[in-house]
């Protein structure tokens, strides 16, 4: 004697049939997923390293850009130092001294009497050159 299936347990079957065979694709495709998931964080860790080392590297670059601009001005600098040392160095000031000193004693008359005159001025006993303005005589 045969067993008689009903529709409905055929029915059924299928549709567990057909479920259990989406769910182990699902599976798959999930496992699938994890997988790319995994490769791609390790990528990404891979990726973080080099930024890190080229960051790393960027800010030495710039630290010797820093260093070298730095020292093109302490040596144009140095330059202008030379340059006046060597200035100064051309000056003779044993004669500049023996040149005043004479100066002074030649011209030590007329630097007394100039500054008599400036203090007469200041005082206000002598109306200075040009002054439009009369002065009060003591």
């Amino acid at each position: 004697m045969q067993r008689v299936i009903p529709r409905v347990e055929l029915k059924y079957s299928y549709l567990a049939e057909g479920n259990d065979r989406k769910i182990r694709e699902n599976e798959t495709s999930a496992e699938e997923l994890k997988s790319q998931i995994a490769a791609a964080t390790d990528a990404r860790s891979t990726i973080e390293a080099q930024i890190s080392i080229i960051q790393d590297e960027l800010g030495r670059s710039e630290s010797y850009r820093s260093n070298i601009n730095f020292n093109i001005l302490d040596r144009g600098e140095i330059r202008q130092i030379k340059e006046l040392q060597d200035k100064i160095g051309e000056i003779d000031l044993d004669s500049m001294a023996k040149a005043r000193k004479e100066f002074n004693i030649k011209y030590k008359d007329k630097m007394e009497e100039e500054k008599a005159v400036a203090d007469k001025v200041h005082r206000g006993y002598v109306r200075p050159l040009g002054c439009r303005v009369y002065c009060l005589t003591r």
